[in-house]
């Protein structure tokens, strides 16, 4: 990860293009592979989040709102998480976000 070496990088190397893309290639995919994907990169986040150190955790990722630290990205991804889990439509609401995702959300 970028962020250990103290690199500042692009969140996704090919912009907003890219993630235009892989989110339109996922649209059709079966349930069953977007599942199995979202694990593998929970698990990756879950992995890379654990080896920053506290110096990394304060080196900027280029995001398209401009350059957020990674400590921004990390609840950055938590919100998007929560968002989509809304947008599934299987009973979950914004109302049932746990109250630490306001907290750690309101100050980034």
């Amino acid at each position: 990860m970028a962020a250990i070496a103290g690199e500042s990088v692009a969140m996704y190397p090919g912009g907003e293009t890219q993630r235009d893309n892989e989110i339109e290639s996922g649209r059709d995919r079966p349930l069953d592979e977007l599942v199995a994907e979202l694990r593998d990169v929970c698990d990756r986040c879950d992995v890379a989040f654990a080896t920053l150190d506290d110096d990394a955790w304060n080196v900027s990722m280029l995001s398209r709102r401009g350059p957020i630290p990674m400590r921004s990205v990390a609840v950055q991804r938590w919100i998007d998480v929560e968002a989509h889990h809304v947008d599934l439509d299987v009973a979950y609401r914004s109302r049932d976000w746990p109250d630490a995702l306001a907290d750690a959300a309101l100050p980034t």
